[in-house]
């Protein structure tokens, strides 16, 4: 008998490969049996999408969340974010980010990952200002992506910056920070 969950699971494990096609297609075979997604269906979907660059099928997964009324889950909007993000659908990633009520700190270093890995570390940078005036704690991943926002000789005071406040947080003797930190200042 296959379930929702069941479905879930061959889905989330063929999203999380670069397998992503075979995730899809599943979920296709999911809706043909006649169930109906859940939230986490459409994040193993979303992730599938991510991992494979599929940029038609991350907007057709969107409408769906959205006919099925989702959207307003948090971990959902992350992984929409995160989708946008890696498709370098930046404005859209944007977009979602701007309409949550609630900003978390996974929230906000999706949103720096993808500025940061399409090239837009000025973005990037900008919402880490933005988190720290909000009042969202910063943890090591916050610090790494940003730090690696600081690798141009233009961010590189904001860098030092950033080093000073790792340090007050404790992180500094955290190896991928420090490896971060080295590339920086190289």
């Amino acid at each position: 008998i296959r379930d929702v969950a069941s479905w879930n699971s061959v889905i989330g494990g063929y999203g999380q490969d670069i397998q992503g096609h075979k995730a899809l297609d599943c979920f296709e075979r999911m809706q043909n049996d006649g169930l109906s997604p859940d939230a986490i269906t459409f994040i193993c979907v979303l992730k599938a999408c991510a991992n494979i660059r599929s940029k038609d099928k991350g907007l057709i997964t969107h409408s769906k969340i959205l006919c099925k009324g989702l959207e307003g889950d948090h971990s959902v909007r992350n992984t929409l974010i995160d989708m946008y993000g890696d498709n370098g659908m930046l404005l859209e990633a944007r977009k979602v980010f701007d309409n949550m009520l609630k900003h978390s700190v996974v929230s906000w270093n999706t949103l720096i990952s993808g500025y940061i890995e399409h090239g837009h570390s000025d973005e990037a940078l900008q919402c880490f200002e933005q988190m720290k005036n909000e009042g969202i704690s910063q943890d090591v991943v916050t610090f790494s992506l940003t730090l690696k926002a600081c690798n141009d000789k233009e961010a590189f005071s904001k860098g030092q910056e950033i080093y000073i406040d790792i340090i007050k947080k404790g992180f500094e003797d955290v190896h991928v920070v420090g490896s971060i930190l080295v590339d920086m200042y190289m």
